[in-house]
């Protein structure tokens, strides 16, 4: 009897502390990093996660920063936040999102420069959420002169396909469109207007 009570025991105890194992922080980082890594090879190739480091805030809530590196080996820092339960795990990179969509955008208006023999460079963009799949922005281009002017540009996702759209009230396009002595007089009209 003593020895059914203590084999009952030691089931109890193995059990107990079978369902009480969660993965240690350091554990949760490497299982993070490696899911990151798949969601960045899937459709962002070329990105990876150079570190990840995690913090235990709360019960099933962490928090920390990824660096993500890509093939030119610059990287990035972005915040992350983690829940984990013990057994389902969810990440989000809340600014890491807008970063790819500018990146896929750049390019994205690059090409169609390069598609209508229009010399010029994007210097950057800045893009804000207005809602769910609608991004505003500014993006600053120049001229092989060097010079920059910044347009309006409106951004629509559905997470598949992206499309883009510089507004027509941006001067800069069709200033940059001029000859160099026509923008001259361009911005002399454009001042006098101010």
């Amino acid at each position: 009897m003593k020895k059914t009570v203590s084999y009952l025991v030691m089931i109890a105890l193995l059990f107990c502390v079978g369902c009480s194992m969660k993965l240690s922080t350091e554990e949760l980082s490497t299982e993070i990093e490696k899911s990151i890594n798949e969601a960045l090879a899937s459709k962002h190739k070329g990105l990876t996660v150079k570190s990840l480091t995690l913090i235990k805030e709360s019960e099933n809530n962490y928090s920390g920063v990824v660096t993500i590196s890509n093939v030119q080996k610059d990287s990035s820092n972005y915040d992350i936040k983690v829940i984990y339960d013990g057994e389902n795990m969810k990440w989000e990179i809340p600014n890491l999102y807008i970063k790819l969509l500018s990146i896929e955008v750049e390019q994205s208006v690059s090409e169609y420069f390069i598609s209508k023999n229009i010399n010029l460079d994007i210097e950057s963009l800045i893009l804000i959420k207005k809602t769910e799949n609608n991004y505003l922005g500014k993006l600053t281009i120049s001229n092989e002169e060097g010079e920059s002017k910044q347009c309006d540009i409106e951004v629509i996702t559905n997470g598949e396909n992206t499309n883009w759209e510089i507004s027509e009230s941006s001067d800069a396009l069709l200033y940059f469109s001029l000859s160099k002595e026509k923008r001259v007089f361009f911005n002399i009209l454009r001042n006098s207007f101010n």
